[in-house]
């Protein structure tokens, strides 16, 4: 497996000591880090997302618009974070385990490395 850069090891290291839900994705969208609140309001374990690219891992949850409406996971807060390099909020609802719907708050932003190269995003997220 190839080194990660250090502002990832730090990231998650960061996220793992703070205690709102915090998911660290790389310049991919894929899923390097929940830590613990994170996981218990995606009501998944990292074991079970982790592996999966962001569209696939946003099926899995079927994000909705607060009208119900599907998003393309090209317009959910991480996405747009990577892509265009800026941050975003927006209330989304999941689906967790057992069909239940929840309402989440996500803001996410682009991180950089120390050489001005994006190395992914950061998500945020709360009970809305």
């Amino acid at each position: 497996m190839a080194q990660r850069p250090i502002e990832m090891i730090l990231m998650r290291q960061l996220a793992g000591c703070i205690s709102v839900p915090i998911c660290v994705l790389d310049e991919r969208g894929a899923l390097l880090y929940c830590n613990e609140p994170a996981e218990q309001l995606l009501g998944r374990p990292l074991e079970e997302i982790e592996r999966l690219a962001l569209p696939d891992r946003w099926a899995l949850l079927r994000p909705t618009d607060e009208t119900g409406a599907p998003l393309d996971p090209a317009a959910l807060p991480e996405s747009v974070a990577i892509r265009e390099r800026r941050p975003l909020h927006r209330v989304i609802a999941i689906t967790a385990p057992q069909g239940r719907t929840r309402r989440v708050a996500v803001t996410a932003f682009p991180v950089m490395r120390q050489n001005g190269h994006p190395f992914g995003a950061v998500s945020i997220l709360w009970d809305a």
